[in-house]
């Protein structure tokens, strides 16, 4: 435990006092495949190219699916339901085949619809084309319809995925958007709307030059025009719960995990004698780390200025290079903290 105050902490106490006192009274993803052209060969599926039919306009929405149950037990998975528009390309009719979900196991979940219309889908195995190696899955529910000469057709899916938490703390989640380059051309219109369930930070998205955030509701959206998905679309980030642990171990704070086990236990002796030998600085700073997180608007200009220097590079490396730690919430209201960190702070302003 450090003893002494690093450069980070000099002059907190003062900047910090007004408002953290003011503070403490405020009452590796399993891929979707989502839709893919497909062909059958003998009886063998595989994916496969489609000039017949254009990809106009694609709509996706992502958010934490309510229930996971039967997808494994601990597992963490986000629903993925999307809206896609076609169009025939050809003067005559066509029946076209198509595969959505590319996760066996969330199969269960998935669900089509053709013009608002429930589909029936099987799941097949598919085969790997040499020719399409950028674009191989392993299963597909497979479904065709009816294509009108020169129509247009909506496509809807709602399906699940696996999201992976890595070491640092961040999630990650991957969607294989690049399967919509089978169709050829661009998509006209997309949209994309991200929903976390929690105040993302250090976000990193393959779409990055598009993201908007839409806050105080913690959801980022894409919205693209003349999109060419050549690569699938990823996004990753820290949730605050992660954040917290992570920067309170690089900078020495007590570990918010041992002092949560500590004062639940009701052994509020113990976590005093872990902070005793904090000193006046460090004691300040880690227990504004909470605040920091979920974007608190410090009264001070200079508290909110330093702490907006503090780059998350310091704590996730080259993942976090230009990501500040701290991004003001002009809506932050201070049930936004979790009971865990709410106790993680008292524990630490404690005389």
């Amino acid at each position: 435990m450090r003893k002494t105050t690093n450069h980070l902490l000099q002059g907190w106490p003062a900047l910090l006092a007004a408002g953290l006192l003011l503070a403490f009274l405020i009452p590796m993803a399993t891929a979707s495949a989502l839709l893919a052209p497909v062909r059958n060969i003998d009886g063998v599926w595989f994916v496969s190219e489609r000039d017949g039919a254009q990809l106009v306009a694609t709509e996706l929405r992502a958010g934490p699916a309510p229930d996971a149950s039967g997808l494994g037990a601990g597992d963490r998975f986000f629903e993925i339901e999307s809206e896609m528009w076609l169009r025939n390309l050809r003067a005559t009719e066509q029946v076209l085949e198509f595969g959505a979900t590319a996760s066996a196991d969330a199969a269960v979940h998935t669900e089509v619809w053709v013009n608002g219309v429930p589909t029936d889908t099987r799941l097949e195995a598919l085969r790997r084309d040499p020719a399409l190696r950028n674009y191989q899955v392993e299963h597909l529910e497979i479904f065709s319809f009816r294509f009108p000469a020169e129509g247009l057709v909506s496509v809807r899916i709602r399906t699940r995925v696996q999201v992976t938490t890595e070491a640092t703390g961040q999630t990650r989640i991957q969607i294989p958007t690049h399967l919509f380059g089978l169709f050829g051309g661009e998509v006209e219109h997309g949209f994309i709307e991200f929903r976390p369930g929690e105040r993302p930070i250090a976000v990193q998205a393959t779409l990055s030059s598009h993201t908007l955030f839409d806050e105080p509701e913690n959801r980022l959206s894409w919205f693209l025009r003349s999109w060419s998905p050549g690569i699938p679309f990823e996004i990753a980030w820290m949730g605050a719960w992660p954040t917290l642990i992570r920067v309170a171990e690089v900078e020495q704070c007590p570990a918010p995990w041992e002092v949560i086990r500590r004062m639940t236990a009701g052994e509020a002796s113990s976590v005093a004698a872990m902070i005793a030998p904090l000193d006046e600085a460090t004691r300040s700073f880690c227990a504004a780390l909470p605040l920091v997180i979920h974007g608190y608007v410090f009264p001070s200009e200079s508290a909110r200025s330093q702490f907006a220097q503090i780059g998350m590079e310091r704590y996730l490396g080259p993942a976090g290079q230009r990501h500040p730690l701290y991004r003001e919430n002009p809506g932050f209201e201070a049930g936004m903290l979790s009971e865990v960190e709410r106790i993680y702070r008292a524990a630490l302003l404690s005389p």
